[in-house]
């Protein structure tokens, strides 16, 4: 059997694929340069961009494809795969192969890198490069210095010759010169990138040209003007582009377009053009997911299960099978690239520094090793690994459908249990403003922070955020109730609400939901001294204004709560904190169980309320467990390990 291709999201199954463009781009460059191949020195800041999802035939995208050998060209065409299509119709696809490498682990890592998990794919689709027009067509400009700085230079691919105009930028002529390009077919130019390896004396702002005009024309003579870009703004050393914003409403198409100069003012530099792209326009083409909440994965040790790029289960459960038959066989290289390793979600055990990558080794489903996350990709595969993206996409008009069983005239369902109950009020009456940064003893108590200031705002819902000290990403906050004071506690609360327009590193990456708490651990204590664990929490997500409840497993009695932040949604600053609260409870938990309800058929109510939704939780096939071994002894030219499992209960045993 063979995949298939789909554009149609409504009708998506397991086996289906469709085509996707992909692109680097760099967001510390005015707007965004867009690579062709991936530079030396990536910054903290470059991104990837998606676009022309679900629009290309396979015969569309020939010879256009996204290289899995590792070629300079950092853009092209490649496959989302479905995988997965789960009972709550939450569909799950892989991309086909590494998409972005020559970087490290830490490039593309939540922290510290460009990736945002979890975000919706709009993050990523709103910058995308067309293809450069200016091909097969005639080179056009007003003057020329020499025969040695002809038009079609600033066109031919090489960066070691060059378009040069005659008058110098100062001369009241100047303004008259363009370089322009006459098309082989009509085409909408909105954006252009200008390339200078001629030295910072060349540049547009060295020699004093501040404007620059985007005309169109049918016939060549009589020109149009549609858009112009001030580039004073731009700080561009020599040898990088000069990404040119033209963007503006006017879609009507051309043969004739052409970059026309306004006045500058160097007497004795003139201006060098050593190559010049001209781009119809960047996609934002997610119209496609308008029956779905449409969610790009990238690589975080801090990522939720449905956050997380390749999972080491993701890998084996999807990657190494056949897709429930939908291909010939289990693991086939032919359609995954796998001679090229990627990077999973999951650091190495041992040492913290290593993550796992899987693939490599001429295809080898089954390979795994451990590699450095700050090792620099390279061409040759045994150094570096890639990155393999997971796309998550929830149906918004799902309908839930319920099951009950019935058993020898007995209807029963699964109760999946419920969470304790909060008391209506909670342990912490609003504190006050009293001017203390870190340390507040208010109603008899005291909370504590190692960071940040006004920690009162912690337990006062009405005032706004608590935040870290800047570029502090972690906290600690401690709650002494005093003295024979113990609480019962069987949960707490807490709200997110910050970074609304707020940005960082120099204006290009806002803050928003990024800043909010994404992992910590909670502790209690009876003096103070020793410390019980009794709440962990992992790939915490937020939405702007949500308060979401956190439930202990039992109610636990002490003095002393302590809240341990490991880490934020990735933010760069601060990690804030809008609301918190401790709750004793008022019903306890009720475990999962079998529930008797009628022996006839349920009412509609009953089904509604009762029947079971996602036959998931019922699913037993699997189940995972760790068993240690211990070396015995040498063996010949191997080594024996031996551990003892108890096969009660264990109906089949897959060893690993």
């Amino acid at each position: 059997m063979a995949l298939t291709l789909n554009n149609d999201m409504s009708t998506l199954k397991v086996g289906n694929y469709f085509w996707c463009y992909f692109n680097s781009m760099d967001y510390d460059l005015p707007k965004s340069f867009f690579y062709d191949s991936p530079p030396k020195n990536h910054s903290s800041t470059l991104r990837f961009g998606l676009g022309e999802i679900a629009t290309k035939t396979d015969y569309d995208v020939v010879g256009k494809e996204l290289s899995p050998d590792w070629a300079n060209k950092c853009h092209g065409y490649f496959k989302f795969i479905v995988v997965d299509v789960k009972p709550n119709g939450e569909i799950v696809l892989i991309s086909d192969r590494n998409l972005a490498y020559k970087y490290t682990y830490n490039a593309y890592e939540l922290k510290n890198g460009f990736m945002k998990a979890g975000a919706p794919i709009s993050e990523f689709t709103y910058k995308v490069k067309t293809e450069n027009k200016c091909v097969g067509g005639t080179a056009l400009s007003n003057s020329i210095y020499s025969n040695s700085y002809l038009t079609e230079y600033a066109f031919d691919g090489k960066n070691n010759t060059h378009y040069y105009p005659k008058p110098m930028p100062s001369n009241p002529e100047f303004d008259k010169e363009y370089i322009g390009y006459q098309f082989l077919e009509p085409v909408n130019i909105q954006y252009m990138s200008l390339i200078n390896s001629q030295g910072a004396t060349y540049t547009l702002q060295a020699i004093g040209v501040r404007d620059l005009y985007l005309d169109y024309s049918d016939d060549g003579v009589i020109w149009v003007n549609v858009s112009s870009v001030d580039v004073s703004k731009y700080n561009v050393s020599s040898g990088w582009v000069q990404f040119l914003d033209f963007s503006n409403n006017y879609k009507v198409k051309h043969n004739y377009w052409r970059l026309r100069f306004g006045k500058g003012t160097s007497a004795s530099y003139g201006l060098f053009i050593s190559e010049l792209e001209m781009y119809e326009g960047i996609y934002e083409n997610t119209s496609v997911f308008n029956s779905f909440e449409a969610t790009i994965s990238g690589i975080s040790s801090n990522s939720q299960e449905n956050e997380r790029i390749i999972e080491l289960s993701d890998w084996d459960r999807y990657i190494a099978s056949d897709l429930n038959g939908m291909l010939d066989k289990a693991g086939d290289n032919s359609i995954w690239n796998m001679n090229y390793p990627s990077y999973t979600n999951a650091l190495s055990s041992v040492n913290n520094a290593m993550v796992v990558v899987r693939g490599g080794n001429n295809g080898d489903v089954s390979r795994w090793h451990s590699l450095a996350i700050a090792t620099q990709a390279t061409n040759n595969v045994a150094d570096g690994a890639g990155l393999r993206l997971k796309l998550t996409l929830k149906r918004k008009d799902f309908v839930e459908s319920s099951v009950f069983f019935n058993q020898s005239g007995q209807y029963k369902t699964y109760s999946i249990g419920k969470e304790s109950e909060f008391k209506t009020s909670p342990w912490i009456q609003d504190f006050t403003d009293d001017g203390i940064a870190t340390e507040s003893t208010q109603h008899g108590m005291t909370i504590k922070a190692n960071t940040g200031v006004s920690v009162w705002k912690l337990f006062n819902r009405n005032s706004d955020s608590w935040a870290s000290t800047d570029h502090q990403t972690g906290a600690e906050i401690v709650i002494d109730f005093g003295i024979t004071q113990d609480k019962r506690v069987g949960g707490y609360v807490m709200e997110y609400e910050y970074g609304k327009g707020v940005e960082v590193l120099s204006q290009k990456i806002p803050q928003d939901i990024y800043a909010s708490p994404r992992d910590w651990n909670v502790y209690a204590s009876t003096l103070g001294d020793k410390w019980d664990l009794i709440d962990e929490r992992r790939g915490v997500t937020w939405s702007q204004g949500e308060l979401k409840k956190f439930h202990f497993n039992k109610a636990e009695t002490y003095r002393f709560f302590k809240f341990v932040f490991y880490g934020n949604n990735s933010d760069l600053k601060n990690i804030a904190i809008k609301y918190l609260n401790l709750y004793d409870i008022q019903s306890s938990k009720v475990d999962a169980h079998w529930k008797s309800l009628t022996t006839n058929m349920p009412s509609e109510n009953t089904i509604k309320n009762e029947g079971i939704k996602d036959l998931s939780i019922l699913d037993r096939r699997y189940k995972v467990f760790m068993e240690s071994v211990k070396h015995s002894e040498v063996f010949g030219s191997g080594n024996i390990y031996k551990g003892k499992v108890d096969l009660k209960n264990v109906g089949s045993i897959k060893i690993e």
